[in-house]
């Protein structure tokens, strides 16, 4: 019964190589892939009944076996014919002794198996150009020098890893990052074309005795609502930043892809070269060329005082009359108070030129980085206030000089053990050894830096008292006391909100203008909450501080109707963020006011487009603006009606609002998108790539960082 079962086995299995069938007989399939097989094969020259396993990727095993048991079976095996004639013997034996179907079955398999382990012809198959490609890409996403296409060993993996291939040039390389930048601006400008809406960030950045001014686009999607980002520009920047520099600079890049028209909002940091910027040139602020100064403005009202003084005695003679028809008088924008003085003014060629070039420069409205701020009121602030407090509030001075103390005396200490670990590789090994991790420190250029610090060594701190106080003597650091544990406890407490609010707002992909107002507005919310509990004992004059700074740094921007606008168009925020009454029918109407334009505009756009017979506009009776606005009026109800969510889909229904949302939710209130591009701008130009031209840094830039549109 055995014999049979094995004689079925066999029958439907055989070994891949002709020539080891009458020496080795299969007992049993060990394992079936879909690329391979594994048996069990008895050798038929053996007296022992052992089993060998035999794999049809390789036959070394059946090889080995014969070479240490029967070396005469062996060399007589390897003396015979060619590989083609014993594949036709194979082929002929096979027809014998098997069915069709049989044979199609090892065909199948067997080609298979060739499919798979044929590598060189699996090489072939990649070409030249896209081996090319293959490198390109790998040399600027994993920001490798431009010289490993040279290096000997990196040309021997090529080669013998594809066969037929060579290993392109450096020159070629160039060449081919060059025609691929160019083709991803086609593609940049191809994009902005087709969008209407666009927003920027800039910042400036250092490195290695070089200065580079950064920007990045981004819109939203006017189909999916999904937001798309790009960078637009690593200019370098030679010299002072100064705001005309700045502003020259930041327009040339909106000329060269043709977007002046387009941005409606451009994020910077605090920065002071960058708000003179905008406030020079942006359109926003209003730059009046004739007047300069006040003592401009001084010399005019006098003017014009005796201007009039003038036209009454023009009116009771005509002796002057005649003298102004003899002259023609010009009036040019010069500034008034160089004209009355000889010794500045001067009609030579540059000075016009200069005049002119102040005029030139046309920037977009500028918004403030919503994340830098809050870290301003966090560290700048907060040290201003405790320098110079002047509230003669007896209470509030009391609290300040309670917050005061406390916080010297425990902030010492952390910065004490700081100190100790960044200084010393000793010292950071003890501390490694008691807590398994080296200790967070803060970081100037980072934010949140300080709290994440503070917070990382209090959850470490109770995880085993035991052991940082062991820290501490071991770095000769005071101990730290119950109080400075219940003080730093309450620090993170009041800080919590504004960090969250700050790491918030720093997002990208799914962050809109909308965010903003609520998030101020929570925040707010959250520190008088915690001015009402009087649970504090330390930082109530923390909390006050921080209220009174938000208010401040955020009042104007809490009642913009553009802010406002964006707010109540995202369907997760609508009015719910709104307690004050007064408040909700302001934003509203101004809410209301921008669907109305909208609305307006995409009518005459129809209007426009299905008719221009002139006749038509006799019957004016067809501007009913009462009946027109119905369906909009609806639209803003049926908004308004449902429940907030997170999910955009729901502005599928309301098209006039969800046009609103695309222009008013473009900006970003964060300028962190372009502080990231810095990030991967550090990775590629290192110090063993400082020779870098700074041609080719924006390009590999360009290209590592906008590789999702290439």
């Amino acid at each position: 019964m055995a014999d049979k079962t094995l004689n079925s086995v066999n029958s439907d299995y055989r070994l891949p190589w002709i020539k080891y069938e009458n020496i080795f007989k299969i007992v049993k399939l060990k394992e079936d892939f879909e690329s391979y097989q594994k048996y069990l094969v008895r050798c038929k020259y053996c007296v022992s009944t052992k089993l060998l396993t035999a794999d049809t990727r390789t036959c070394s095993n059946l090889l080995k076996h014969l070479e240490m048991q029967h070396k005469n079976v062996w060399t007589s095996k390897n003396d015979e014919t060619v590989e083609t004639q014993t594949k036709l013997k194979r082929t002929s034996d096979y027809v014998t002794e098997e069915t069709n179907e049989s044979l199609n079955l090892v065909k199948e398999k067997k080609s298979k198996v060739t499919t798979i382990l044929d590598f060189s012809r699996k090489n072939t198959l990649t070409s030249q150009k896209e081996l090319n490609l293959m490198i390109q890409n790998l040399v600027i996403n994993a920001s490798l020098p431009f010289n490993l296409v040279e290096h000997e060993d990196f040309k021997k993996l090529i080669t013998v890893g594809y066969n037929g291939c060579h290993v392109l040039t450096r020159k070629t390389l160039m060449k081919n990052i060059t025609v691929q930048h160019e083709n991803l601006i086609l593609t940049m400008k191809d994009a902005f074309s087709k969008v209407e809406y666009l927003t920027t960030t800039a910042d400036c950045w250092s490195i290695f005795k070089r200065s580079y001014l950064g920007l990045t686009c981004h819109w939203i999607n006017p189909k999916t609502l999904e937001r798309v980002s790009c960078l637009l520009a690593i200019k370098r920047i030679k010299g002072s930043h100064t705001y005309d520099i700045l502003a020259k600079e930041m327009e040339s890049v909106y000329l060269y892809f043709n977007i002046s028209d387009k941005v409606i909002y451009t994020t910077t940091d605090n920065g002071s070269n960058f708000v003179k910027s905008f406030q020079m040139f942006g359109q926003s602020s209003e730059v009046q060329a004739v007047y300069n100064n006040q003592k401009d403005k001084e010399i005019l009202s006098s003017l014009e005082e005796m201007n009039e003084e003038e036209n009454v005695h023009d009116n009771n003679g005509e002796s002057n009359i005649e003298e102004e028809q003899e002259e023609d008088i010009e009036f040019s924008s010069i500034p008034i108070s160089e004209v009355l003085n000889n010794e500045e003014f001067s009609l030579n060629q540059q000075s016009n030129s200069n005049w002119e070039d102040t005029l030139l420069y046309n920037l977009p409205k500028h918004h403030r980085c919503a994340s830098h701020t809050l870290n301003l009121i966090a560290t700048a602030d907060i040290e201003k206030a405790l320098k110079g407090y002047d509230d003669k509030n007896v209470t509030n001075r009391c609290l300040l000089g309670a917050y005061k103390k406390q916080s010297r005396l425990t902030f010492a200490k952390c910065q004490a053990i700081w100190n100790k670990q960044n200084r010393s590789s000793q010292m950071a090994d003890i501390v490694k050894t008691n807590l398994d991790v080296y200790l967070k420190t803060p970081n100037d250029t980072r934010w949140n830096s300080w709290f994440d610090a503070i917070k990382f060594l209090i959850i470490h701190f109770k995880k085993s008292p035991s052991k940082f106080y062991k820290i501490c003597d071991a770095l000769t650091v005071n101990r730290f006391s119950k109080t400075d544990i219940e003080f730093l406890e309450e620090y993170l407490l009041v800080m919590e909100p504004l960090c969250v609010c700050l790491d918030v707002l720093q997002g990208e992909k799914h962050m809109y203008f909308g965010y903003l107002l609520p998030s101020i507005t929570s925040l707010k919310q959250k520190y008088d909450d915690l001015l009402s509990e009087k649970k504090l004992i330390f930082c109530d004059f923390l909390v006050i501080c921080l209220k009174n700074s938000v208010e401040k740094r955020f009042n104007k921007q809490l009642s913009d109707p553009f802010l406002l606008s964006a707010t109540l168009s995202h369907p997760y925020f609508k009015t719910a963020w709104l307690n004050n009454s007064d408040k909700k029918d302001t934003a509203l109407s101004f809410f209301k006011h921008s669907c109305l334009e909208m609305f307006e505009q995409q009518n005459l756009l129809e209007c426009e487009s299905s008719d221009s017979d002139d006749t038509n506009n006799f019957f004016d009776w067809s501007k009913n603006k009462s009946k027109l606005t119905l369906p909009l009026e609806q639209e803003i109800s049926n908004f308004f009606t449902k429940s907030p969510t997170k999910s955009l889909d729901s502005l599928i229904e309301t098209p006039t609002i969800r046009k609103v949302f695309v222009k008013f939710n473009t900006p970003l209130p964060s300028s962190a998108a372009v502080e990231r591009v810095f990030s991967v701008g550090s990775a590629v130009l290192t110090k063993k790539r400082g020779r870098m031209t700074d041609e080719n840094f924006e390009k590999t830039l360009m290209l590592k960082c906008n590789k999702h549109l290439i």
